[in-house]
């Protein structure tokens, strides 16, 4: 299980990665062009790490990037997957109270948290119920 400690020590895409495999549940892909596998996740939102191509990808447009730490839009896809597991929801909540150091109003400390904050929350809170 990671650490908030860890958590803070993951990059942005390191936490986007994880985030996208781990509770979205989407899958990384094998890429044509540099022969890389678990640089692109397969929901297409993001070109190749290493070669930064998407037509290896089998893409005929650019993806668009996906960043759940910056785009509410992107946040709100999350949740919305997140809502569907009532136990991580509730998990989720216990996290987030606890990173902010408030545990009286949940939906309080909720509504105030910014994007990374969720995201942390989120995945430890996934971690801790899942183990991955």
């Amino acid at each position: 299980m990671i650490t908030l400690d860890e958590l803070r020590q993951l990059t942005d895409d390191q936490l986007i990665e994880k985030l996208a495999v781990d509770v979205m549940g989407w899958q990384n892909v094998w890429c044509m062009k540099c022969h890389n596998t678990g640089m692109h996740l397969g929901k297409y939102r993001m070109p190749c790490r290493d070669c930064a191509s998407w037509r290896g990808l089998g893409l005929t447009l650019p993806p668009r990037p996906w960043n759940p730490l910056t785009d509410w839009n992107h946040w709100r896809e999350v949740e919305l997957k997140l809502m569907e597991d009532e136990t991580l929801w509730h998990d989720f909540l216990k996290a987030l109270s606890a990173i902010t150091g408030d545990i009286t109003h949940h939906i309080g400390v909720y509504m105030e948290a910014d994007l990374p904050t969720r995201v942390s929350a989120l995945i430890s809170a996934h971690q801790e119920l899942y183990g991955k």
